[in-house]
C-alpha cells in the first residue's frame, strides 16, 4: 500500500488498497470493528445464560474454563477475518491467539478501539489467571514432572496392552509420562483392566 504523509498538518492519504487477503482494509474502521466485537461480547455475555444450567454442574475448579469456552465457541462461530486483519493492520491484536482469556481479550481490544464502548467490569479471566490455571489443572491432571527441560511423553493404549505389561514396563522405562485411554472405545471393562495393567507396571 502506498500512503502519502503530509507531515505539515499530519493528514494521510491512501493511495490504492491493501488486498493482501482479497479485501481493501480501508472499507474498515474504528467505529465498525468495534460495532462488531461489542456485538459478540453481548452474544458471550447471553451465551453463559443461556448455559447457566451446565455452568452451575461445573465442579469449581472449572466454572472460570466453563465459561472461558463459552466465550472462545462463540467467537470461534463469527467469520470476522476481516475485522481481525484491521487490527492487526493498526498494531492491536488480531485475536488469533485469545484461546484461554477470550473475553478479556476482547474488552482490551475495544478500550483501545473506543473506551466509551469498553465494559467498565473486565472478565474475571484475563491472561495472568488463564496463564496460572492452565499451569494448576495441567499438574493435576499430569502431576509434578521431576524432568523440567524435557516434555511428557503421551501414550495412547489400545486392548493389546491388556496382555502384554512387559511392553508397558518397557515403555515407561523409555520415558512415558502419561498414558491415554481413548473411551470412545471399548467400554468401562476395558478401561479398567488398562489402569490395572498400567498399576502393575509401575508397581
Amino acid at each position: 500500500m502506498l500512503r502519502l504523509y503530509l507531515r505539515g498538518n499530519f493528514k494521510v492519504r491512501t493511495v490504492g488498497a491493501d488486498m493482501t487477503r482479497g479485501y481493501a482494509v480501508e472499507a474498515y474502521s474504528h467505529v465498525k470493528v468495534a460495532s462488531q466485537l461489542l456485538e459478540i461480547v453481548r452474544e458471550m455475555e447471553d451465551g453463559e445464560k443461556k448455559f447457566s444450567g451446565l455452568l452451575d454442574e461445573l465442579h469449581p475448579n472449572f466454572k472460570q474454563s466453563g465459561r472461558n469456552l463459552i466465550h472462545y465457541l462463540v467467537l470461534r462461530s463469527k467469520e470476522i477475518r476481516e475485522a481481525q486483519e484491521y487490527l492487526h493492520h493498526i498494531g492491536l491484536s488480531s485475536l488469533t491467539s485469545s484461546e484461554s482469556h477470550t473475553l478479556s481479550q476482547l474488552q482490551h481490544v475495544l478500550s483501545w478501539l473506543n473506551p466509551a464502548q469498553a465494559s467498565a467490569v473486565e472478565s474475571g479471566c484475563n491472561f495472568e489467571i488463564a496463564s496460572k490455571l492452565r499451569l494448576a489443572h495441567a499438574v493435576q491432571l499430569l502431576g509434578h514432572f521431576s524432568i523440567q527441560d524435557k516434555p511428557h511423553i503421551m501414550v495412547t493404549f489400545s486392548t493389546a496392552l491388556m496382555q502384554d505389561s512387559m511392553l508397558v514396563e518397557e515403555m515407561l522405562n523409555e520415558g512415558m509420562s502419561v498414558a491415554r485411554i481413548n473411551c470412545a472405545h471399548d467400554n468401562a471393562g476395558v478401561w479398567l483392566n488398562m489402569i490395572q495393567v498400567l498399576k502393575k507396571a509401575v508397581a
